[in-house]
């Protein structure tokens, strides 16, 4: 008899069951149009018709650093040698950024 109140208590409501589908879609939905967007913002991926997931992300580090190269660049020619440290310190970090893309991966469920 305990046995088939415990059972009874662990089952989930035909509602609860509706609600988590709910939720599921809805977060589904919210992340589909997050990937549109970042699509959008990435120019190699922006025109192109069928894209990956993977691909928009891959592509969107790959802006991200192209972008910071070129900041690195104009802070290099504005302010000269103290330029080199930051760049030596940016390498640093471009090394330990390798990591992220196994985090991205792993946030977004891909």
């Amino acid at each position: 008899m305990v046995i088939t109140s415990i059972n009874h208590q662990c089952r989930a409501s035909a509602a609860q069951v509706v609600a988590r589908r709910q939720v599921r879609m809805y977060l589904r939905k919210i992340r589909e149009k997050e990937y549109s967007k970042l699509r959008a913002l990435v120019p190699s991926v922006a025109t192109k018709k069928k894209v990956t997931k993977v691909q928009v992300i891959e592509e969107a580090v790959r802006y991200i650093e192209k972008l910071h190269e070129a900041l690195l660049e104009r802070f290099r020619e504005t302010h000269g040698s103290m330029a080199e440290d930051k760049a030596q310190e940016t390498e640093t970090k471009k090394s330990l950024g390798k990591g992220y893309m196994i985090v991205l991966f792993k946030v977004f469920k891909l």
